[in-house]
């Protein structure tokens, strides 16, 4: 059957000289794979720039319920991207996100309520011409909220510290002072929308504790949430 909806573009591999397989993350159908003809020739009428990773798609969907790889029937990017794949620094804020993603989205089930999230962060981002260095650890925050494990915010008294087991503060004896600043911290960020972030005002060293915190967080919560490759890219983020 045919299905018309929206997909953001969360991985593109290569299978042959001219084909790939595209894994979408889709509104209608969940995280989907396709195998996309042409792509790397002249005749296609899919292009490799249609692919891009974040890239936000309307799309036709030909959908088997047997098969593991699906075919997409039509394709546009709508609304362009204008700088995530030319800023450097957005550019690693996006393979941040997409390491993120691939990790925690394994689901094939729709979830319109996280899609939504996604595609409004995604132009949220490519949008903001300043101020993008607290976003990596909002858009952690934030997907929590889809995922299952949002901080309970309604547990914070000045001077707990955050455990990451439970996902609440909690007052802790042997807890430090550091300890309890990056609590406050995170406490900070809860219930903020992307357009108050300038409110809170985080140094780069608290940015870069808070986005540690954050992904030992997602590691406990998380089933195979193994290490990764972009924190090392986000440390010049953070610090500007």
């Amino acid at each position: 059957m045919n299905i018309t909806g929206r997909g953001i573009v969360i991985q593109c591999t290569r299978y042959s000289e001219t084909s790939v397989i595209a894994r979408i993350f889709t509104r209608e159908m969940g995280m989907q794979s396709f195998m996309v003809p042409g792509v790397r020739s002249n005749k296609g009428a899919i292009r490799s720039s249609h692919l891009q990773p974040l890239n936000l798609l309307e799309l036709v969907m030909q959908i088997r319920q047997s098969a593991s790889l699906q075919r997409i029937r039509e394709l546009r990017c709508t609304p362009v991207l204008s700088s995530i794949h030319y800023d450097p620094k957005k550019s690693g804020i996006a393979m941040f996100m997409l390491e993120i993603l691939n990790r925690a989205i394994r689901e094939e089930e729709r979830n319109e309520k996280l899609f939504d999230f996604l595609w409004t962060s995604i132009q949220i981002l490519d949008l903001k011409e300043q101020g993008i260095a607290p976003f990596p650890i909002h858009f952690l925050v934030q997907l929590s909220r889809y995922l299952g494990f949002y901080p309970a915010a309604e547990t914070y008294q000045e001077g707990y510290c955050f455990d990451m087991e439970e996902g609440g503060f909690f007052l802790q004896v042997s807890a430090t002072e550091e300890d309890k600043l990056i609590a406050q911290s995170l406490f900070k960020l809860l219930n903020k929308d992307f357009d108050q972030l300038e409110e809170v005002k985080l140094g780069h060293a608290m940015r870069q504790q808070v986005l540690n915190l954050l992904l030992n967080y997602y590691r406990i919560h998380l089933h195979n949430f193994k290490e990764f490759n972009s924190p090392a890219i986000l440390k010049e983020i953070l610090s500007a």
